[in-house]
């Protein structure tokens, strides 16, 4: 079983899409006035809608390989994004709606090719 899709509600939809592409540099596939969707890779997809003030406040959590890991902790360092765990496994940091997001690799696991 593998994850489809996952939404998060957000009181400032477009914040939150600029925000998730330039950390994770996904591609956009739509974008509106109330939110959009991003393509996370091998289907997946991040849907981002809009909720009422105190929506937010869902921890996500992204599986990736090792390459791609280094390269978001670089960006998230160039975005001056905080970070409030960090290990050779995984970062976790803080989206702009206070949501806590965790990056990880499966240490000796099977990942995709697309990955990195």
């Amino acid at each position: 079983m593998r994850l489809s899709h996952l939404t998060l509600r957000t009181t400032q939809p477009g914040r939150i899409v600029s925000f998730y592409r330039a950390v994770l540099h996904v591609e956009v596939d739509r974008r509106d006035d109330d939110g959009g969707t991003l393509l996370l890779g091998d289907g997946q997809r991040l849907f981002v809608e809009p909720a009422s003030v105190g929506g937010a406040g869902v921890q996500l959590w992204l599986r990736t390989g090792p390459n791609t890991l280094a390269r978001v902790r670089r960006r998230l360092t160039d975005l001056d994004v905080e970070v409030v765990d960090d290990t050779p496994e995984r970062v976790v940091f803080v989206d702009p709606d206070g949501r806590r997001v965790a990056l990880h690799t499966a240490r000796g696991g099977p990942e995709s090719p697309t990955d990195d």
